[in-house]
């Protein structure tokens, strides 16, 4: 039998690792995975994604993906402004909003703890909040942003399991404590 390791860089590449190349590179176990798939979304701020592999493997993702079958290549503005961010993400720079990120993250999430409120557990930038209903979720998410403009996430099943509905709040490196404060 074959085995195979795969990553996914979706919510790591570019926030995790020296220099930004996601949680396989912070954990120093990058020559162990066979398969990094990624976006360059989020962290990026573009669109599109990718895979990374050996040759072999990635022709049999691109021959047999249902997904990748009939796209087409993304265009030269976003391949160049794909390595616009990864230099500057791979730069001091980059390093720096990082650090800046971590210690927004966690100061959201101890004001969240310390202001009573039901947050979950995660090792990532995530700072889950447990609702547990899909309506309140829902209404809590729309109160936040119609009366405060603060934009966050319901997260619902499919996507977490029945009662486990959640907000997903998600600090970057420039809030600031008064923002956090609001």
């Amino acid at each position: 039998a074959v085995v195979s390791t795969q990553s996914t860089g979706v919510h790591a590449v570019g926030l995790y690792g020296d220099t930004g190349a996601g949680l396989a590179e912070e954990r120093e176990c990058g020559s162990k995975i066979d398969i990094v798939t990624g976006t360059l979304g989020k962290a990026y701020g573009l669109i599109g994604g990718y895979i990374a592999s050996s040759d072999s493997l990635v022709d049999v993702v691109r021959s047999y993906g249902s997904g990748l079958i009939f796209t087409t290549s993304i265009p030269p503005s976003t391949a160049a402004g794909a390595v616009a961010s990864i230099d500057v993400l791979a730069s001091d720079e980059g390093r720096s909003l990082r650090q800046k990120h971590r210690e927004s993250y966690s100061m959201l999430r101890d004001k969240l703890v310390t202001g009573g409120f039901p947050v979950m557990r995660c090792p990532s930038h995530i700072v889950p909040v447990l609702v547990g209903d899909p309506l309140k979720a829902r209404l809590a998410m729309e109160h936040l942003f119609d009366r405060h403009r603060i934009y966050v996430q319901a997260i619902n099943y499919p996507t977490v399991p029945r009662g486990s509905e959640l907000l997903r709040f998600v600090a970057t490196p420039y809030h600031t404590p008064q923002m956090m404060d609001y």
